[in-house]
């Protein structure tokens, strides 16, 4: 009787063990925030650039950043200069992530730091 019981809770530890493990296998989700579908086909390069700068506009880093927006058939072209390379990669990820978005253009440049000239030494022996 009592290895009866032992191999009926053995059993059910072993089926609660599965179990768990297939809860946890449950597909990850994925980063990107699924929201509804828009109809690009009513944005307009004017609505598509403005929201853009909207975007920069927010964003604590690139508010202050001189950037030019153009959108051309849902291209977005980007002309400026920014502080950093890591601004300017900022830039184009907000700007994919605008809805009707096609591609981006980015021509930002960004600024070089200005390093101290080193002396000129010359050697008189």
């Amino acid at each position: 009787m009592k290895t009866i019981m032992i191999a009926m809770l053995s059993i059910a530890l072993a089926g609660i063990t599965f179990g768990a493990q297939e809860t946890s296998k449950a597909p990850a989700k994925s980063k990107a925030v699924s929201s509804a579908p828009v109809d690009c086909s009513a944005a307009t390069d004017d609505s598509i650039t403005a929201g853009v700068k909207e975007k920069f506009a927010k964003s604590a880093s690139l508010k202050s950043a001189n950037i030019e927006v153009q959108t051309k058939d849902g291209v977005v072209i980007l002309k400026g200069m920014v502080k950093t390379s890591g601004l300017k990669g900022a830039a184009t990820r907000m700007t994919k992530s605008f809805a009707c978005v096609k591609k981006v253009d980015n021509q930002l440049s960004v600024e070089q730091p200005n390093k101290p000239r080193a002396k000129k030494t010359s050697s008189t022996e």
